[in-house]
């Protein structure tokens, strides 16, 4: 009875915080009009109101347990990589109440997340873990992953990682689609997440010989249209070096953030490159010495985890 008494105060005292601030934001709007952006702070009021509604349903259906962590040591670490989350099938992004289903039943089953730097100790033979461990990332900076999954981490007590585009989110500012550098600052201050590079300029495709054809950033050489020729293999080497530590800065000069992790743009370190069979040791090579582990996707219809071997630079998502 108290629980629910306190539940309902709770939403009571939400929805009059909500009144307020939409009447300062109107308020607000008219007389300086250069200060306030009415879509971000209507972003962030559904966002708490979409936490105030999980909080409830915990309480109401019982779903909500304590940290369940099993006594046994994990011999791998599983980690979970999102996109969006959306409100319709689009083919290509989680639905959001699919990815609530899959953390509620995660977290019901005793699973609960770590941070990066738990990960890196673990795959390097630093430190143990319980047995029901992941890391839960997601790519791209995108506002589709941030905003309706982070009152569901903040009810689970969860933690993720998201890897940037920086070109997008720092250097453009964000736009409707990329979050904008107040919003990764917001991220950061929760503690719910950790920021970490996806490159600053690889997440397009661009030409890789004459007629024209189109391949991945980090996985070919470009063809070079203005000398009609295509890079050479020191060229490549320097394009995709000049990107990851280009994007690595960028985070740090940002945020005072040090990225440890990359994750691959398209699932590619070179390992199906088009016109360049170097390119994976050539890739590896360099992001291993500007990042302590990398992560691809694993695509080949079966799930995988990473075993703690002492040496491991690259990671399965």
């Amino acid at each position: 009875m108290v629980t629910g008494l306190t539940k309902l105060k709770k939403v009571e005292v939400f929805f009059l915080v909500v009144i307020l601030v939409v009447f300062f934001i109107v308020v607000g709007k008219y007389f300086f009009p250069h200060l306030i952006e009415p879509k971000f702070f209507f972003d962030f009021l559904k966002m708490q109101a979409r936490y105030v509604q999980y909080e409830y349903g915990f309480n109401k259906k019982n779903i909500f347990i304590t940290s369940n962590f099993t006594s046994s040591i994990a011999d791998s670490v599983p980690v979970l990589l999102y996109h969006g989350i959306v409100e319709e099938s689009d083919g290509k992004n989680v639905l959001r109440r699919n990815f609530e289903d899959q953390l509620f039943t995660l977290k019901k089953a005793g699973w609960e997340t770590i941070s990066l730097e738990y990960f890196l100790d673990f795959l390097h033979g630093k430190k143990k873990l319980p047995s029901k461990s992941f890391l839960l990332t997601f790519d791209d900076g995108r506002k589709d992953s941030y905003y309706p999954a982070d009152p569901l981490l903040r009810s689970l007590n969860y933690t993720a990682v998201m890897f940037i585009d920086t070109k997008h989110s720092i250097a453009l500012g964000g736009n409707d689609y990329y979050l904008s550098p107040r919003e990764l600052k917001i991220m950061l201050k929760s503690k719910r997440w950790e920021l970490q590079s996806h490159s600053r300029t690889a997440h397009s495709i661009y030409p890789i010989n004459k007629e024209g054809e189109r391949g991945t950033f980090i996985g070919n050489k470009l063809w070079l249209q203005e000398q009609e020729r295509i890079e050479t293999d020191e060229e490549f080497k320097l394009r995709v070096e000049a990107d990851l530590s280009g994007s690595k800065n960028d985070i740090w000069e940002a945020f005072g953030v040090k990225p440890r992790a990359f994750a691959y743009p398209f699932g590619d370190y070179g390992h199906i490159s088009k016109n360049y069979p170097e390119a994976d040791e050539t890739v590896l090579g360099i992001s291993s010495a500007i990042f302590s582990v990398s992560f691809y996707q694993y695509r080949i219809g079966s799930y995988n985890t990473n075993y703690s071997s002492g040496d491991r630079q690259i990671s399965l998502a």
